[in-house]
């Protein structure tokens, strides 16, 4: 319940208290009973002007006390609540009680404007409670909204948050896998050279070293006895002509020489034959003779 400020730290006992002294005594000498320290006084330094409005109060609430034949009382921190909007909880004597008083301070005449607010908010307290209450429902809700959204923003980015670090995680093993950068792989170092090429086609193939320098070996005696069987198959060398293209002198021996020529194969390459109806060439010497 609200309290006036200046008696905030007050317990209700106490305010009742401060009540009972400024009906019964002057405003001076609450003043300084007040400001007494405890158990004669209660600490406090107050100005005249909160003595007055707990006067006024407590008249008020006087009054409406008046009005009730029986049953429940009205207190000082209740027709604080009932002025704030924050009690609607009412016995129905003491509701219509408080709307005699105030319909008896409305017509008679002696009230300011604040007085008839003050009055107008005092009649309508049932109203003004039942929309406070509404209105903390409304804000009840609304915080409940703000925690679920909340509980929601942080779930978006904890999932963002696992998003980006399979991105980065993806970028960093494509960036390892590159072929600028990776290594090695499954068969080992990558080849820098054709030694390197032959290790890891052996590595892939499941050839140990023995194995491999066993099948060079064999290639190896393979290639000789072809190379043997090859030689050993070849036609003997034929003498080549002369070669006269470069000026060089014709010897006894060059001419000596045998020449063989290759025989022939098709018509083409048979020699000439005269027909037999030729003439024959006439000798010379036949006819020196």
């Amino acid at each position: 319940m609200r309290k006036q400020r200046a008696f905030a730290s007050l317990t209700e006992q106490e305010i009742n208290q401060v009540a009972e002294w400024v009906n019964g005594g002057k405003y001076d000498d609450v003043i300084e009973r007040v400001a007494k320290p405890r158990p004669e006084g209660f600490g406090i330094k107050v100005s005249r002007s909160p003595l007055q409005r707990l006067w006024a109060k407590t008249a008020r609430v006087e009054r409406i006390n008046a009005r009730i034949a029986s049953g429940q009382r009205l207190t000082v921190n209740e027709f604080d609540a009932i002025n704030a909007g924050e009690k609607a909880d009412l016995a129905e004597e003491i509701h219509q009680a408080i709307l005699e008083d105030t319909y008896a301070q409305a017509t008679s005449g002696e009230n300011t404007p604040t007085q008839l607010l003050a009055l107008q908010r005092l009649a309508d307290f049932p109203e003004r409670a039942e929309l406070r209450a509404e209105r903390a429902d409304l804000a009840r809700e609304k915080f409940e909204h703000k925690l679920e959204m909340d509980a929601f923003r942080k779930h978006i980015a904890n999932e963002r948050l696992e998003l980006e670090k399979r991105r980065v995680a993806l970028a960093e093993q494509k960036a390892s896998n590159s072929p600028g950068t990776r290594k090695e792989d499954q068969l080992g170092p990558l080849a820098k050279n054709w030694d390197d090429v032959g290790r890891r086609i052996r590595k892939q193939f499941n050839i140990s070293d023995e194995e491999a320098a066993r099948r060079t070996q064999l290639n190896k005696l393979r290639d000789a006895q072809k190379a043997s069987a090859t030689s050993q198959s070849a036609p003997p060398t034929q003498p080549q002509p002369p070669d006269l293209s470069s000026g060089s002198v014709l010897t006894t021996s060059d001419i000596t020489q045998p020449i063989s020529l290759p025989e022939p194969t098709s018509a083409a390459d048979q020699p000439f034959q005269p027909e037999s109806n030729q003439q024959p060439t006439t000798n010379n010497n036949s006819l020196i003779h």
